[in-house]
């Protein structure tokens, strides 16, 4: 995947993310990059946010929650299923 542009949008699942800008960033090997800066509203609750997000990265797979609804590994809108009671014989 390219490094995308400022102002750039870009879809996944159904969610809209808008890339704002870019920040420098060093790794814990030291070495110096650069993450890009993405807006988006929150998939609970609807408040907007933004994340940096590697530039490196081929896959693009944001964040879809706000810091404050972060559920890592729970997929957005995944709700348990409720099963009927039994019915007695």
């Amino acid at each position: 995947m390219a490094k995308p542009e400022k102002d750039e949008v870009r879809m996944a699942a159904g969610q809209r993310y808008v890339c704002i800008g870019f920040e420098p960033w060093v790794t814990r090997s030291g070495e110096n990059t650069t993450l890009a800066v993405w807006r988006t509203h929150c998939a609970e609750c609807g408040r907007r946010f933004d994340f940096m997000y590697s530039t490196r990265t081929e896959k693009f797979a944001p964040s879809r929650r706000c810091s404050e609804h972060s559920r890592p590994g729970v997929q957005v809108g995944r709700k348990k299923r409720k099963r009927a009671p039994r019915k007695k014989k």
